[in-house]
């Protein structure tokens, strides 16, 4: 991996947490104690980098961010759901462990409105794509019909 000394350290954070680099994490987290602080809005600066680790399947990353920060929920809930998308079921499992009540409640309340959503409508977007999909097919009908006449 190519270093960039130029990099803030957010930067080479959020580049050791996508590319699974633990030693470079904990070195960024040691050189730079402001870092690893609990406070608000590090916890989203965490959760951020702790989402885009759960959904590449860094469990390490995840691990480390989690030991050394706090999460705060709807970032949590985003790196759970991303987890358990890729089907990175460690990381599922770690956070399901670690979460607190807070945390528990938000992704519970999540997971029944996600449900409810899917359940009770189709998205407004495929309609939409399958409603283009039918008139483009008409169209081209015509075209070729125009062009060529009728089959038979």
């Amino acid at each position: 991996m190519i270093r960039i000394s130029c990099l803030s350290a957010e930067q080479r954070l959020f580049q050791a947490a996508s590319s699974n680099d633990l030693k470079e994490l904990q070195k960024v987290l040691d050189e730079n104690p402001a870092l690893s602080k609990n406070e608000k809005d590090l916890s989203d600066f965490y959760g951020f980098n702790a989402q885009t680790a759960a959904g590449k399947g860094h469990l390490p990353i995840v691990q480390e961010l989690l030991n050394r920060g706090t999460i705060s929920d709807s970032r949590y809930f985003l790196a759970f759901a991303a987890a358990k998308e890729k089907g990175h079921r460690e990381i599922v499992q770690f956070l399901d462990e670690r979460k607190t009540a807070s945390q528990a409640r938000f992704i519970e309340e999540m997971g029944e409105k996600e449900t409810k959503e899917k359940i009770s409508s189709f998205s407004p977007a495929l309609l939409v794509a399958v409603g283009l999909g039918i008139a483009a097919f008409f169209v081209w009908h015509r075209k070729i019909i125009a062009t060529f006449g009728r089959w038979g």
